[in-house]
């Protein structure tokens, strides 16, 4: 089967971060200039995994980026579902995450949204999640929440939380807040942290 054609995708139509995590690569190096994925070069993927809708399990439109960098990711994803897709995700640190944009992805198709919430304090997650905003990101994920429930819509929600020195002694009040706001269709993750390869020891 891997011989015939891909099943899953990893797309990063954005190399950057408006974040500097300290877990992550992008927190330790970052880049010079934003770069996006223009639109020849998207449609030319879109084009070539037309053919095989049926067999791709799913794609994930962004890596070590922040995909709402993107202002025209929820474009990207609908056109991904509008080909047969089955399943699109993005994984986001949800700074970004306003209600019009909101709206555009539950517009958009998107079956999957992964935020990352890597502290119950504002104090433990502003010093793992450099540059974000602990109050604006969690009301953000609210209102996700809120406004998905009000659509009656299908997307899945995934908090989740990389299990840190800093973080791990709000462990249990973390599950238990976020436990307490998704959906029964949700999931609310705690993530042991991994190496990035080696970049990050």
């Amino acid at each position: 089967e891997c011989f015939y054609f891909p099943k899953y995708f990893t797309i990063e139509t954005s190399n950057n971060c408006n974040a500097r995590c300290i877990m992550c690569p992008k927190g330790k190096k970052g880049l010079k200039e934003r770069q996006f994925m223009g639109d020849a070069l998207f449609d030319k993927i879109v084009s070539e995994i037309q053919g095989y809708h049926k067999w791709i399990e799913m794609i994930c439109l962004n890596s070590d980026g922040e995909p709402l960098l993107d202002r025209e990711i929820a474009s990207k994803i609908r056109k991904l579902k509008g080909i047969g897709i089955k399943h699109v995700n993005i994984s986001t640190n949800a700074q970004l995450l306003e209600e019009a944009k909101i709206q555009e992805l539950l517009e958009s198709g998107l079956d999957d949204i992964r935020i990352s919430m890597d502290g119950h304090s504002k104090e433990t997650f502003e010093k793992v999640r450099r540059g974000l905003d602990f109050e604006v990101v969690k009301g953000n994920v609210l209102k996700l929440i809120q406004m998905r429930d009000r659509a009656r819509s299908s997307m899945e929600i995934r908090v989740r939380m990389v299990e840190l020195e800093e973080n791990i002694g709000e462990r249990k009040e973390w599950l238990d807040f976020w436990k307490d706001k998704v959906g029964e269709r949700d999931k609310v993750q705690l993530m042991p942290m991994h190496s990035w390869s080696g970049k990050i020891l």
